[in-house]
């Protein structure tokens, strides 16, 4: 999981720049999921997770949004939710 640690750091602000169920342009920062017992077993102590999809491993990070967001079937709106690395860019400062 070195890849994710070297591209994406908890605190870093983010930009949605694919479809993954949001508006694109959507802005947020990486945080940790909240305490819950489903998504402790998925993410532990990390805010990035691996998961088994059609296309192969991916890596998912914990996305808090800056307002929160209705997804694209109109259901939220969400203060937060993961997000497939491949869909995010880091905005720099």
């Amino acid at each position: 999981m070195n890849e994710v640690v070297e591209i994406f750091k908890s605190g870093d602000k983010v930009r949605l720049f694919g479809n993954q169920g949001f508006r694109i342009g959507t802005t947020g920062t990486i945080g940790f999921p909240p305490k819950v017992d489903i998504l402790t077993s998925d993410f532990g102590e990390n805010y990035f997770r691996k998961a088994q999809t059609l296309n192969g491993e991916t890596i998912f990070v914990w996305i808090i949004f800056d307002e929160p967001q209705y997804d694209s079937d109109g259901d939220g709106p969400y203060a937060e939710t993961e997000i497939n690395i491949e869909y995010l860019e880091i905005i720099k400062s």
